[in-house]
């Protein structure tokens, strides 16, 4: 930083320093300077100006940044420090329990429900496309792959599926680390109003797990799923339940466990016949971490 003054002619400049005695000049003006510096001007008259200018230690120097978005915070009395720029989606709250007094977080409140955008979408046949705030949009699909929505930020998960084809069958699932498919130790059962008959079924797939069955009819679906990525759980289970506005004495109820104690982070959805077509949105469930 420099310090200008103009002389009627053009610009003096003052370098600062913080140096003793300070840094003092002639600035123009007959038997007067311009002081700047940290320290106090020596033997000072009338007239004279100081510039209070501590360049070492106030003067935030552009080395102190390291990356775009790095911002600095205080620590404390007279101290900062660089906080670091977080990762895309995340929001700077307040945190007393950090040395810095601040977090970066996923949820400005850490509470609710926290929509997730997966990395990609892949499909077997057919397309499919993310937009930026989560929402899945697929048509014609023989499976639909949600990749890397699941992970140590939240423990459980929402899943809304909306149908808009009309072709019979059971919605089932699998999940995945990274590419590989889990393909075994997946348990469903199904509790079901029809009109006026009720019923129950046990799947007999072990290979893929059942959330949902739809007829010659539009549904949707809110799928539950606890722990898909805790490897210290040995049971995920998935939730589902819906009821059909076409035909609104058609209710059912799926619960699906899948055995294998494993940290999974995507998850792949497949009719049991026909292809899919619809939207996906996956949320998770905000814990305060």
């Amino acid at each position: 930083m420099a310090v200008k003054r103009w002389n009627g002619t053009t610009w003096d400049v003052y370098a600062g320093a913080d140096t003793s005695p300070g840094f003092a000049a002639t600035d123009g003006r007959s038997g007067r300077r311009t002081w700047v510096g940290a320290n106090a001007p020596t033997a000072p008259v009338d007239g004279d100006i100081w510039i209070d200018q501590d360049t070492a230690t106030n003067a935030i120097p552009a080395s102190a940044f390291d990356a775009k978005g790095d911002l600095m915070v205080g620590t404390g009395p007279d101290t900062y420090t660089r906080q670091a720029v977080g990762t895309d989606g995340q929001v700077l709250v307040a945190d007393s329990s950090q040395a810095d007094g601040v977090l970066w977080s996923h949820s400005p409140s850490r509470q609710g429900l926290v929509s997730i955008v997966p990395t990609s979408v892949a499909v077997g046949s057919g397309s499919a496309s993310v937009a930026s705030n989560g929402a899945v949009t697929f048509s014609g699909a023989s499976t639909l792959t949600l990749n890397t929505v699941f992970s140590s930020l939240y423990e459980n998960y929402r899943i809304t599926f909306s149908a808009t084809s009309t072709v019979a069958g059971l919605l089932q699932y699998q999940y995945l680390i990274g590419a590989s498919l889990a393909a075994s130790n997946y348990v469903s059962q199904r509790l079901y109003v029809q009109n006026t008959s009720v019923g129950a079924t046990l799947t007999t797939s072990t290979s893929l797990g059942s959330i949902g069955y739809w007829g010659l009819q539009k549904n949707y679906s809110i799928i539950e799923v606890q722990s898909p990525f805790l490897v210290d759980v040995s049971k995920t289970i998935a939730t589902t339940n819906y009821a059909d506005a076409t035909y609104p004495t058609f209710m059912d109820n799926f619960n699906s466990v899948h055995t294998t104690s494993a940290s999974y982070d995507s998850i792949r959805f497949t009719y049991g016949a026909g292809l899919m077509s619809g939207n996906v949105r996956i949320y998770g469930y905000g814990n305060g971490a």
